[in-house]
């Protein structure tokens, strides 16, 4: 988060553009409760979290964003929200496609404010190594979907001793992708050096 975090504030930068305000991620987090693991299908929620982009040091944006998430994770944790399936169950498929499909065809994506401002998302990798027909699996690119209103969706996946990083964005609203990753590229690096010291 904090890389991300660091990127998105040196490309706005570069855009030109300034922020009024902190940019704030959706976060999907599990929220299986200890003890959980051996029950069946996935109980994930979400979390709205501010990036700071406000912070210009990597290693106190990282601080901020962690004392942010540890808090909020604790709390939806707390009250089991599983949001990504009770919606869908309580609303049922066909009125959810329908109210999907009205809100694009009238535009409310685009006067209706967005609760954030991307998706983000980490996922643990396998803790072995994995093999197909006889080869060694080095490299994974996990992806993300484009949700409603977000114009990009950066997911990170554990694999091995790596951070893989995928990214998925709007044609229109963010046609500097190549940029991003570069610059993801560079904040990490500047964390891990910083952390390092």
């Amino acid at each position: 988060m904090a890389t991300t975090s660091g990127a998105l504030r040196r490309l706005l930068t570069d855009r030109g553009e300034v922020l009024t305000r902190d940019l704030i991620a959706f976060v999907p987090i599990n929220v299986r409760g200890d003890g959980d693991a051996a029950a069946m299908g996935n109980e994930i929620s979400g979390m709205l979290l501010a990036l700071h982009t406000d912070i210009d040091g990597p290693v106190e944006r990282l601080k901020a964003i962690a004392r942010d998430s540890a808090k909020t994770v604790g709390v939806q944790r707390h009250y089991g929200a599983r949001m990504f399936q009770e919606i869908p169950r309580v609303l049922g498929p066909t009125v959810l496609s329908l109210g999907g499909k009205m809100v694009d065809a009238f535009g409310l994506f685009d006067v209706v404010p967005p609760m954030a401002n991307l998706m983000l998302s980490s996922v643990p990798g396998p803790p072995i190594p994995l093999w197909l027909s006889g080869h060694r699996v080095v490299s994974a690119a996990p992806v993300g979907p484009l949700l409603g209103p977000f114009s990009l969706n950066v997911t990170v996946l554990g694999f091995e001793q790596n951070l893989e990083f995928g990214m998925l964005g709007c044609a229109q609203r963010m046609p500097d992708l190549a940029t991003l990753r570069d610059y993801l590229r560079d904040a990490a690096t500047a964390l891990i050096d910083t952390a390092s010291d």
